[in-house]
């Protein structure tokens, strides 16, 4: 990846890809990008959860940036037709997933170098 923009569109289209994968075909993505981080937030409606795909995907994110492989583990991962949801959390700093009112959320940082 060649910059900051190009791994910001990255980690938005692992998480539409991942309501994709839910079933989900309409999620609202929220981008506010500030000077020391950019934030994410995709939501849906999603009136039947399979909360162990959210379990899931929440334990494969959860594995902690990792700046230093974050460039070499995309590149051997490519643009494969299967979301790589585990290679999303060396992109990101924290993540918040919340599903309530029949809403699911994810949220997620990176912070700017």
């Amino acid at each position: 990846m060649k910059g900051e923009r190009d791994k910001i569109l990255k980690i938005m289209n692992e998480l539409v890809c991942f309501f994709f994968t839910l079933g989900i075909s309409d999620p609202h993505i929220d981008i506010k990008k500030t000077e020391t981080s950019t934030t994410i937030l995709v939501e849906a409606a999603y009136k039947d959860p399979d909360h162990k795909k959210i379990d899931r995907f929440q334990e494969l994110i959860q594995n902690g940036r990792q700046e230093d492989l974050e460039e070499y583990y995309w590149n051997l991962a490519g643009n494969s037709q299967y979301p790589e949801f585990i290679l999303l959390g060396t992109l990101i700093d924290s993540a918040n997933i919340s599903y309530e009112n029949q809403i699911l959320r994810i949220e997620v940082t990176r912070k700017h170098n």
